[in-house]
């Protein structure tokens, strides 16, 4: 399987120094978002808005060359995106700075984990493919029940299913392109020998879903993002069928009450609480995903006239017989209140491992974050291992 890079991301690696930067707030049908135009010194032009596809990776880049750039004065850009650029430069760490998830106690540095789940790939991303394609299954009027996932090595597996009391078997490919990002292969869809694509990517404050089989024309998206100026999780799902929409839908997932929120955070313990995230346990927000999977996160607020300014902490949990993992993102989040552009700074992520059996360990696999988490951090803890007894 090769991955296929597009003309805009193309072009978007191609973006050497930048000339000119405008960020600006574009009224879409529903909403005000988010829009950039560059143009670099070799004549390329660029305007997506953060509806387009690789909005992002533009975003990514403007940001990275600005970081880079010796002569940033020389750079065209109004004075909202010029404060906006710099109030992301004041963000960020300095290079003595200490790690911005704080020391973790009696830790050691490794280059290799400790601890293996070996069925990583399973534990985080079967339970998502499974409710997907089930869910797949019944817009076609096809009840599908899983049996227990079977089989599985490195990516490579079968899921076995009930429908209409014939047994179905799926092999199913993942590939991991990067931190993250997932392309699934599944044979044998709707009982025959048509393929369905499904690809999944974890981001800073979304988990989207892209599913298509050509051999129906089907296509689709799921895209749950967390939204950090009213706490609560959207969630949007559209799917067409020979290009004709068949089934769309938007809603908002509600926040775990208090006494089902406790009742997690009694089941992870307070000790390991305490040590996946600094904010205290009553300012965190809990969402459960149908597939099983939950949200924890928490945003503090910092305003200015111009900006407005949040600490956000982002875990993705998945809780296993043996082991807990969680996914975790800390980043400072800036948005201009004028051009409606969000950054990321301060960024940190790493994956999170307890063991829950007589040797309990916890292991932290940190992860390179991209241009948000230069200083030691990056120097220090990218692609090491953190191993505690607990």
């Amino acid at each position: 399987m090769y991955r296929h890079m597009d003309e805009t991301e193309i072009e978007i690696g191609r973006l050497s120094d930048l000339r000119m930067v405008h960020f600006y707030n574009l009224i879409s049908k529903h909403d005000e978002v988010g829009a950039i135009a560059v143009y670099d010194d070799e004549d390329r032009q660029l305007n997506l808005c953060a509806l387009d596809k690789h909005y992002d990776k533009l975003l990514e880049k403007v940001v990275t060359s600005y970081r880079t750039q010796d002569d940033r004065d020389l750079i065209v850009m109004d004075e909202e995106t010029r404060t906006l650029l710099s109030a992301m430069l004041q963000e960020m760490p300095a290079a003595d700075s200490s790690h911005f998830w704080g020391d973790v106690p009696d830790a050691k540095i490794q280059k290799t984990p400790q601890i293996d789940p070996g069925s990583y790939l399973d534990h985080m991303v079967i339970p998502i493919l499974r409710y997907y394609i089930r869910e797949l299954h019944h817009l076609f009027d096809l009840p599908l029940e899983w049996k227990y996932l079977t089989s599985s090595w490195h990516g490579r597996g079968m899921l076995e299913g009930v429908a209409n009391e014939t047994a179905i078997h799926m092999p199913y490919r993942i590939a991991r392109w990067k931190n993250g990002e997932y392309e699934i292969l599944i044979g044998n869809y709707l009982g025959k020998t048509h393929r369905l694509s499904i690809r999944i990517v974890f981001e800073r404050l979304a988990l989207r879903a892209y599913f298509s089989c050509p051999a129906f024309g089907l296509n689709g998206y799921s895209i749950y993002a967390i939204s950090t100026r009213e706490r609560v999780v959207k969630e949007k799902t559209s799917i067409s069928v020979g290009g004709k929409v068949f089934y769309e839908n938007a809603d908002t997932l509600q926040a775990m009450k208090p006494d089902a929120r406790e009742a997690l955070f009694r089941k992870i313990g307070q000790e390991q609480l305490a040590g996946f995230f600094q904010t205290p346990p009553e300012t965190t927000e809990v969402v459960e995903f149908p597939w099983g999977h939950h949200w924890v996160f928490s945003v503090a607020d910092r305003f200015d006239d111009a900006l407005q300014k949040q600490d956000v902490e982002v875990g993705y949990l998945v809780m296993e017989d043996r082991y807990n993992i969680i996914r975790k993102q800390s980043f400072s989040h800036i948005v201009g209140r004028k051009n409606k552009v969000e950054l990321d700074a301060r960024c940190a992520c790493g994956d999170i491992f307890v063991r829950k059996d007589k040797a309990s360990q916890l292991q932290i696999a940190f992860e390179d974050t991209g241009y948000g988490s230069f200083g030691s951090y990056k120097e220090r803890y990218s692609g090491q291992y953190l191993i505690k007894e607990i």
